[in-house]
């Protein structure tokens, strides 16, 4: 019996080919986008969470507030760990530091190989008992806090040693000789942190000499390790009382010290001093849910369509009937069938998901292969999918063909008929609703996205190259290589600084007078070399730019010197800019003043508002080459031509260390990753979800050219136009797709004002996007129907009685 139902429903299944080429390609699409979903959420939240004791881990954080300042950071001071432990021993296990100074990335060499290299960190012994390292190699009697010695992962030994034996071979570190003591296997990509290159705090603190013990130098990030019988809250509580113990007088009363899960870095931590840049959960949890809606989309498309499949067999099934066939023996062929074609469209979407991992690795920066279908319970979800997706469409067609009585065998019933078809309908009112509201949300997000990347930032980011010089003979011969540089008629402007601003600059300490009163505060710093206003096209809105015209002249003038952006002069309680010049500020350098007041630019991403800024130029020449991290060079247009030269010179100054570069407009929209990554999903998945929506249109208009077939005879054979029966087709849509609007547009406006609130610089609702998007779907939606339409007006009147 079973075999009996297997054939006659492969034979009507081949025989309905468009039928069955639109339902598998519909649902193979849905499963696939959210398997996809699946995958890359599954994946953002398994960071971190290898270590075996992660769910004791934790990094402490601090957040200082005084008035309008508030500086949230991931760096804490240099001793906070270690005094913490001490503290509370019950209740911290143990702890670590990493220190880099912020640096992106190191210099080392070994013979003629020379290369910047990333993840380089200072740390403590204890971090090889907290995170668990599985070591290739290893020199005997290895301590880590033997001087001048170094670990390197896997990766950094191949590339600098090939197969040979790196232990006890030496490399330099910016210059300083260290020995390779260890080799380790290279950690999980899926970590906020990468570790390559390690050295420990002893070595750190023997080559400058002392051991820090400032509690106002955020340095480190610390991490920390509960006591197996402790809880977060219990540290958490303990802070007050530990801040007021250690912490500077001055800042004590305005700072707090906070503790985040390490696994939980990755996805809600966006604080200043990252290690790496972070995702956030929400963004995970949009895409998730947009596929979540292609897949239910998928599955109403797929009942209606099979509704529709049934609708054009209820001649067969009546006759089926009339020979003897029970209800559950007509339900039961119908659930083979749709069984049959969901679990081909799920075979097919695991094709989809194979063929898009590639792609989705290109633009994610991850490595997700097609055998993490079959982790964390993904293919298990996806059979339990597929299986009710098919119980549900099949006994829903069955009862809907087996519904009818016989007679309906050889005559059609259509008030009948448009009552059983009402579920339908209303399906296809929610999948046109759910398309206009993400093809509104998507149009809005684009042009959001697209604000942030074009807004004058309060400075140029036009043909500018950024080349890290930290370390380098370039650093300390700055002068000459910008002299060399600037004689090149294409280079405009050629300035230095510490920081790339619009990425991260250091907090300092600040004296001032404001109502009459003394304060303190933290203010960012940025230290600069000359045409530095100049070369960012930074414009001043009350004073001077600084004294320096070429090289260090005037020195003792020049050190007194700073320029504030506005924020920072409201701060100070100036109405106006001009009110603030010449102006004090007190130092440990000593009295400073104010030269010139500039607009505001932001020295973060425009997620957040414009913060105070202090700009200064270093004149100490002993500090010269610590603040000339970065060189900007501003061109006139930057071309290949002009970079290879650039390479050149730097070849001439600085010949044993490798040139890299890169262009600061890059670097800013690298913080907005997120964001078009979040819009890259968007798109792909209302490009699915309309053409899946355009699917289920057609299947509505089909199953309406055959119920109303005989209708549609019998106008035309009383002299009904053409444009009669188009009439008739749209009529009865217009209605549908005005009240779907309507909600749509409501439900789009409510989601977006939500979704804009996110963002500090934001766009105002477009209601011209809410046309546009409307105007579209609208235009396919009426294609499609006035296609069908058009058919049926121009078929032969007789050929459709005669069917009947």
């Amino acid at each position: 019996m079973f075999k009996n139902y297997l054939k006659i429903a492969v034979r009507n299944i081949l025989q309905h080919k468009l039928y069955t080429f639109t339902n598998v390609f519909s649902l193979s699409v849905g499963l696939a986008a959210l398997i996809i979903a699946g995958l890359y959420l599954l994946d953002e939240f398994s960071y971190d969470t290898f270590q075996a004791k992660s769910d004791r881990i934790y990094r402490i954080a601090s957040v200082y507030e005084k008035d309008s300042t508030l500086l949230e950071t991931a760096l804490t001071p240099y001793r906070l760990g270690q005094t913490l432990q001490n503290d509370y021993p019950k209740l911290i296990e143990n702890h670590f530091r990493l220190l880099n100074f912020q640096n992106p990335s190191i210099l080392i060499e070994y013979k003629d190989k020379h290369f910047n290299e990333k993840n380089f960190f200072i740390t403590d012994s204890s971090l090889f008992k907290i995170f668990e390292f599985d070591f290739l190699q290893i020199q005997k009697d290895f301590q880590f806090s033997k001087l001048n010695t170094v670990l390197i992962s896997e990766k950094i030994k191949n590339k600098y040693f090939g197969t040979s034996n790196p232990i006890g071979k030496e490399i330099l570190i910016d210059g300083i000789p260290v020995k390779v003591t260890g080799v380790f296997k290279n950690l999980p990509k899926k970590s906020h942190v990468g570790f390559d290159i390690l050295v420990s705090f002893k070595t750190f603190e023997y080559i400058i000499g002392y051991e820090p013990d400032s509690w106002l130098w955020n340095a480190c990030w610390t991490y920390i390790v509960l006591d197996s019988n402790a809880t977060a809250t219990k540290l958490q509580n303990v802070f007050p009382e530990f801040i007021n113990r250690h912490y500077d007088k001055t800042i004590k009363n305005n700072i707090d010290l906070f503790l985040q899960p390490i696994s939980e870095i990755h996805l809600n931590s966006e604080l200043q001093f990252e290690i790496n840049p972070n995702n956030k959960k929400l963004y995970l949890f949009i895409i998730v849910g947009v596929a979540a809606f292609l897949l239910l989309i998928s599955i109403i498309n797929f009942i209606s369509l099979r509704m529709a499949d049934s609708l054009s067999r209820i001649k067969e099934n009546g006759i089926r009937k009339i020979l003897g066939a029970s209800r559950m023996q007509l339900i039961f062929q119908f659930l083979i069938e749709s069984t049959l074609l969901s679990f081909a469209s799920l075979i097919i979407a695991f094709f989809w998901v194979e063929a898009t991992l590639p792609v989705l690795n290109h633009y994610t920066g991850k490595n997700l292969d097609f055998t993490n279908v079959f982790q964390n319970n993904i293919f298990l979800y996806a059979v339990l999918v597929s299986f009710f997706n098919a119980v549900i469409s099949g006994i829903n067609a069955g009862l809907f063909a087996s519904s009818y009585p016989v007679i309906f065998a050889i005559r059609f019933k259509k008030r009948f008929l448009q009552k059983k078809w009402l579920p339908a309908k209303f399906l296809v009112l929610m999948q046109y609703i759910l398309s206009l509201v993400l093809l509104i949300n998507v149009l809005i997000n684009f042009k959001q996205l697209h604000y942030l990347k074009t807004m004058d930032l309060g400075f140029d980011i036009e043909n500018i190259m950024i080349i890290p010089v930290y370390n380098t003979p370039i650093a300390d011969n700055y002068q000459d290589f910008k002299k060399y540089l600037s004689a090149r008629k294409q280079v405009k402007s050629l300035t230095a600084l510490d920081n790339i601003f619009g990425n991260r600059v250091y907090s300092y300490r600040f004296y001032f007078e404001k109502a009459g009163q003394k304060r303190e505060d933290f203010f960012p710093l940025l230290t600069v070399r000359s045409d530095f206003l100049k070369t960012f096209n930074i414009k001043l809105l009350a004073g001077t730019n600084f004294s320096l015209k070429h090289g260090i002249k005037n020195s003792e003038q020049l050190k007194n010197e700073l320029i504030i952006n506005e924020t920072l002069s409201k701060h100070l309680g100036y109405k106006t800019p001009k009110e603030a010049i010449y102006k004090t500020l007190h130092t440990f350098n000593g009295n400073q003043r104010i030269v010139g007041v500039i607009r505001d630019f932001n020295i973060r991403s425009l997620h957040k508002a414009a913060k105070p800024l202090i700009i200064r130029i270093e004149t100490n020449k002993n500090r010269l080459n610590e603040t000339t991290k970065y060189i900007a060079v501003k061109f006139k247009k930057l071309s290949k031509k002009e970079i290879n030269y650039t390479k050149s010179v730097w070849q001439k100054f600085a010949p044993d260390y490798p040139f890299e570069y890169k262009l600061l407009k890059d670097i800013l929209n690298k913080q907005y990753h997120n964001e078009n990554l979040l819009n890259i999903f968007m798109w792909i998945f209302s490009i699915l979800l309309i053409l899946i929506s355009s699917i289920s249109v057609w299947a509505l208009n089909s199953f309406a050219s055959i119920q109303r077939t005989k209708e549609i005879g019998i106008r035309k054979a009383i002299g009904a136009m053409v444009g009669d029966i188009l009439s008739l087709f749209t009529k009865e849509y217009l209605k549908t797709i005005i009240a779907a609007n309507i909600i749509a547009w409501f439900i789009s406006y409510l989601l977006l004002s939500k979704w804009l609130s996110f963002f500090t610089y934001r766009i105002s609702i477009d209601i011209g996007i809410f046309i546009l998007a409307t105007l579209f779907l609208l235009i396919l939606t009426l294609s499609i129907i006035l296609f069908y339409a058009y058919s049926a007006a121009i078929a032969n009147p007789v050929d459709a009685l005669r069917d009947e």
